[in-house]
């Protein structure tokens, strides 16, 4: 029998527009998973104030760090291959030192990257020349620089770039409608730009692909990634295996009160582990339950994205082009997927009173 989600539908219709005026979000799109399916996509706003081109189920989104679970799936399908393994040096798949003068380097695995627990921190003072400041596997502290140091290894790899081996092995898999890691010419028409508060146009449009999160993707075709880890799904011979995506989606560490600060030189005697939240591979997970929930935000200072998701079937989506967007969290996922959820209280406490 099909369930009737209207009245989730109906009310995600009338609070979205209600947020966007009230906090001034020029443009956002959101997916409604629910038995494994998109029930609902809507569109809202602008994707481009400039022209006043209205976001529509077509508009791709700069995905900012939600990508970094689509760089997780490629590193997996490569591991399903045995091109690679988690627990291997990246450094061994290596010609030459990607750093100079760091010991700790040859210690640091995939499983460290895609778990956050390298020891790098976000940004290196000198962006690409980070210093490694605690122990590999040691704790949780979140890495945009770990992500590059594991792009340049499955480039090495596979002798391809980042957005080759997307297409490769899911652009054309999942029949994703015009997604890539780097910005194309008919994108002008159809990727929301992103604005500040103000409304200042600062979009991004990356020449080279980037692990950290240049990833353009339409909100419904993000869904069909996240519906791909989920059971019941009619198995599909380009996704990952159960085991590895089981494997994926559970925790590897604790998530902790210093990990999104920055505060990667902070002595571990001072930082509080979570009880709640955990990091997988590429994946935040937050207990709900007997079970995990599976989650991600993005966020490059104009475009913030969400997605919650649980293996049963169930989930969300919601990409924006603005600034603003984080303040229409909390409502929208009141209704998508209600119930606590600690992993969102968790983005919260670092996010402040942005959301």
């Amino acid at each position: 029998m099909t369930k009737d989600y209207t009245n989730t539908i109906e009310q995600l219709k009338q609070k979205i527009p209600e947020l966007m005026d009230s906090f001034g979000i020029h443009g956002l799109a959101f997916a409604l998973i629910r038995d494994g399916k998109v029930v609902w996509d809507g569109s809202f706003g602008l994707q481009n104030i400039e022209r006043n081109l209205p976001v529509t189920e077509t508009t791709l989104f700069a995905s900012a760090s939600i990508a970094k679970p689509v760089v997780a799936y490629l590193t997996l399908k490569l591991c399903e291959e045995e091109k690679l393994t988690l627990d291997e040096s990246l450094q061994s798949y290596l010609a030459e030192p990607y750093l100079e003068q760091q010991p700790l380097l040859k210690q640091i695995t995939a499983r460290h990257v895609l778990s956050h627990t390298t020891g790098f921190p976000s940004w290196g003072e000198t962006r690409y020349k980070p210093n490694i400041f605690f122990t590999p596997g040691e704790r949780f502290s979140y890495s945009n620089e770990a992500f590059v140091y594991l792009q340049v290894v499955l480039e090495e790899i596979t002798k391809r770039n980042l957005d080759d081996l997307f297409q490769e092995y899911m652009g054309s898999k999942f029949g994703f409608k015009n997604a890539g890691f780097v910005w194309k010419p008919e994108y002008e028409d159809a990727a929301a730009f992103g604005y500040l508060k103000d409304g200042t146009n600062r979009t991004w449009k990356p020449e080279n692909p980037s692990a950290t999160g240049s990833l353009f993707i339409t909100v419904k075709d993000y869904a069909k990634f996240m519906i791909s880890l989920m059971t019941g799904q009619a198995k599909q011979s380009y996704y990952l295996k159960e085991d590895t995506i089981q494997h994926m989606l559970s925790p590897v560490v604790p998530a902790n009160d210093a990990g999104l600060m920055d505060q990667h030189d902070k002595p571990l005697n001072q930082i509080k582990l979570d009880d709640k939240v955990f990091w997988g591979l590429g994946w935040a997970l937050e207990k709900f339950g007997s079970t995990y929930n599976f989650w991600h935000w993005g966020n490059n200072g104009r475009y913030h994205n969400l997605a919650f998701a649980n293996r049963e079937g169930s989930g969300f989506v919601l990409f924006g082009n603005s600034e603003m967007t984080p303040f229409a969290w909390k409502e929208t996922i009141k209704i998508a997927m209600p119930g606590n959820h600690p992993g969102f209280d968790w983005l919260k406490y670092f996010f402040g009173n942005k959301m």
